[in-house]
């Protein structure tokens, strides 16, 4: 029973990075003040919130003549990550548009050809002063669902990341926790007792 190993992710962003960028230390993170190579969508929704979906993976039972239930085996499995983002700026508009131009002079993006973007995903949660993090090495990303216009809420754009295997690793996805610190400390370090980081 370890009420440390809990979180209610009350807050949270969303940090992007070229694929395969060494993720940062997500107990010090700050969105104001993003680290070398990451960068962040800043405010994303809090009613259509961050989500991950996985496709595939449905298991199947084979049997021999002899034994009914043998060897099971299990279907590839596709995983994905929405985030929609409030913040209409260029990091929203290149991420989902991408192969668009910005004229910053003018104060527009025109969105042509759409080319998705290659991307590493970090998405920071925070519970008071608890954190954990979602780290994702590779993705590819576009537009996701087409922006609806509601005039009681935020404007917003969804993003929409194809969770792919890090070419380097193969590492999918990394999930951030202080409880998993606890767990890989030595017996008799007090780690565990205290709390750790």
């Amino acid at each position: 029973m370890n009420a440390a190993a809990t979180i209610i992710p009350g807050k949270g962003t969303v940090f992007l990075a070229e694929p395969g960028t060494a993720f940062p230390d997500y107990l010090t993170l700050d969105p104001l003040k993003p680290p070398t190579g990451w960068d962040t969508l800043g405010h994303t929704s809090r009613d259509n919130n961050v989500a991950l979906s996985k496709d595939g993976g449905d298991a199947t039972v084979n049997g021999s003549w002899w034994a009914e239930a043998l060897r099971t085996t299990y279907a590839s499995t596709n995983w994905s990550l929405t985030a929609n983002s409030l913040q209409i700026d260029k990091t929203t508009l290149a991420t989902a548009f991408g192969g668009g131009v910005l004229d910053d002079a003018e104060g527009s993006y025109s969105v042509r050809q759409i080319v998705p973007q290659a991307k590493a995903v970090m998405v920071l949660m925070i519970d008071g002063t608890g954190r954990m993090a979602f780290g994702v090495p590779n993705t590819t990303v576009s537009i996701g669902e087409a922006p609806s216009i509601d005039p009681t809420k935020f404007f917003e754009v969804q993003l929409s990341f194809q969770i792919l295997d890090d070419p380097t690793t193969g590492e999918k996805f990394r999930i951030f926790h202080p409880a998993l610190k606890m767990a890989a400390a030595p017996a008799g370090s007090g780690a565990a007792a205290s709390g750790g980081n």
